[in-house]
């Protein structure tokens, strides 16, 4: 199986490629939006090609454990436990057998609904409906025909021509009867499933891993088998009729999904389409950023730095609410050596943050803000007071120190220079060891503010720094 690695997740697989500029693309790289033009390459915006599906959906034999948790989820598992309790309804007169054949009948029918649905890349259990049950409802008598029909040849071959070579007739008959199950599934008649160039064909196009497939379907039927014979011999009768009735609709349903996805897996072999390529979550999945940040980080790794900033403009109009889109833009201002722009957004994003009482964010990102542009100050007083109570709250005593100063300078009006300076007075002696330039603060406050409510505090503050 082919395994071309994204450019930029190199322990990921691709999805599209630019032959134009020779990079592989995984999917979390490409916006995947319908603009009624296809999928176009960041770099180059020329349309990008997919890659072979089964370059990234997982191998069944990877995944094997996963196929057992499909009849644990939420419909599939009502559904077989309310089949087990009407089944367990009837007694075993004709009546009762009669309906137990329809419960039958009814399980058989969302299995290859299961089987179906699996082999257009839907992983997630099918939900439970009428349309499932009912359409098509002849694809369970069709099995069951094609079952007997087998059984039929395979005795008659027995009683006609020894057990040697009935036994070889068997194990043939058992290798092919998953490729027959497919067959009838893709096609939906009952011939199509004896014909030998359409079965053989699906062997032939899944390889030798069709032989692995069938060694694990016979492993579920052995495991069903021990179960079902282990609780026979330790629980009553009556009780194991109805578990072992829930046992083996489980591993049916395991075994039909497991078919289901071997031919999602090798769609593009067997020549149909799928509707999604809905594979299993990678964990590498988890860590990747919005692909449409993604687009913009490719461009600035090919060097395409302008291109990235036009495409971030817009992107930042759209999503005024996304932070890491906003911080985004203050790196990529950086890497471009624009501080003035730095600055300016900086400014708008802060302002933004105080907008929508996303106070902690602010006071979050000020520090590195400050790092790049020393001289950095919100542009309201209001907001410049608040950062720094936040700052000292999260242990930035000096950034909290910079907002605060030149407030009466810059905002001769603001009403809480009284609170902001005896804030920076006690920041100056307790956390930065500056009594000198406390004391000049608190002096200034008792001249300036000599009727303020905080005087007594003030006085009584510069005294004690007075007295050390």
């Amino acid at each position: 199986m082919a395994n071309i690695s994204c450019k930029y997740h190199p322990n990921l697989p691709a999805q599209w490629s630019c032959n134009s500029c020779s990079i592989n693309y995984c999917k979390g790289c490409i916006p995947q939006k319908d603009t009624g033009r296809g999928v176009h390459c960041p770099v180059c915006n020329k349309k990008l090609h997919s890659i072979k599906a089964s370059n990234f959906i997982k191998p069944f034999w990877i995944i094997a454990g996963k196929f057992f948790l499909y009849p644990l989820h939420l419909h599939p598992l009502i559904f077989l436990i309310a089949l087990t309790a009407i089944n367990a309804q009837f007694d075993q007169t004709l009546m009762g057998k009669l309906m137990q054949f329809v419960i039958t009948i009814v399980f058989m029918k969302y299995t290859y609904a299961v089987l179906e649905d699996t082999a257009l890349g839907h992983l997630k259990p099918l939900p439970i409906t009428s349309k499932v049950i009912n359409d098509e409802l002849d694809l369970p008598f069709k099995q069951i025909f094609l079952t007997v029909f087998i059984s039929t040849v395979n005795i008659f071959i027995f009683k006609t021509f020894g057990y040697v070579l009935g036994s070889i007739t068997a194990i043939i008959s058992i290798v092919l009867f998953p490729a027959n199950i497919m067959v009838l599934a893709i096609e939906h008649r009952f011939f199509s499933a004896f014909n030998p160039v359409l079965v053989l064909n699906v062997i032939k196009r899944i390889g030798a891993p069709y032989f692995l497939l069938t060694f694990l379907l016979l492993l579920l039927i052995s495991a069903s088998s021990t179960v079902m014979s282990t609780l026979y011999n330790n629980i009553s009768y009556t009780l194991f009729i109805s578990v072992s009735s829930f046992i083996n609709m489980y591993f049916t349903l395991v075994m039909f999904h497991l078919m289901g996805y071997v031919l999602y897996q090798y769609h593009d072999e067997l020549g149909f389409d799928i509707d999604e390529e809905d594979e299993p979550e990678n964990e590498s999945d988890k860590n990747l950023i919005n692909p449409e940040l993604r687009t913009i980080e490719i461009l600035i790794q090919e060097g395409k730095t302008k291109e990235a900033s036009q495409k971030l403009i817009p992107l930042i109009n759209e999503n005024p609410a996304d932070n890491n889109i906003q911080i985004y833009n203050l790196k990529l201002q950086k890497l471009l050596g624009n501080m003035d722009a730095y600055a300016l957004h900086s400014r708008k994003y802060i302002n933004y943050l105080f907008a929508t009482q996303q106070l902690s964010q602010a006071a979050s990102i000020l520090p590195t803000i400050l790092q790049n542009v020393p001289t950095f100050k919100p542009e309201k007083a209001i907001e410049r007071f608040e950062l720094a109570k936040l700052l000292i709250q999260n242990g930035q005593s000096k950034a909290a120190v910079v907002m605060i100063n030149n407030l009466h300078i810059d905002f001769p009006t603001f009403e809480k220079i009284p609170e902001a300076y005896f804030l920076a007075a006690k920041i100056l002696c307790e956390k930065l060891s500056k009594d000198s330039q406390a004391l000049k603060i608190l002096r200034y406050l008792k001249t300036k503010f000599p009727n303020h409510s905080l005087n007594k505090e003030i006085s009584d503050y510069y005294n004690m720094i007075a007295e050390l």
